[in-house]
């Protein structure tokens, strides 16, 4: 089964101040997963969220799986994913024990 948990608008920069947020991905994630964090499940996003630092965090600070697009330009995980040139497209599997 799939839902949708929580999720935030994107208002734009916010002013400093009492309702001042970090926009970046990692934190809206993390702000995001509070309810279940802990709790062993797992959780898809997109590339633009997806880094292997946070999928890091998840694992370890808040026992959650992330299953997720990544694209080559990122250059955390561009060691893990090399390609040969012919092939457009592959699916990458990696086992967070390996890295």
């Amino acid at each position: 089964m799939y839902y949708t948990l929580s999720l935030e608008v994107y208002v734009g920069l916010q002013p400093e101040g009492p309702y001042h947020v970090k926009n970046d991905a990692k934190s809206i994630v993390i702000r995001l997963i509070a309810p279940i964090s802990g709790t062993g499940r797992n959780i898809t996003s997109d590339n633009w969220f997806t880094s292997f630092p946070l999928i890091q965090t998840l694992l370890d600070d808040h026992r959650l799986t992330c299953v997720g697009t990544v694209k080559n330009v990122k250059g955390n995980l561009r060691q893990y994913l090399q390609t040969p040139a012919a092939v457009p497209y592959i699916q990458v599997y990696l086992d967070i024990k390996e890295i």
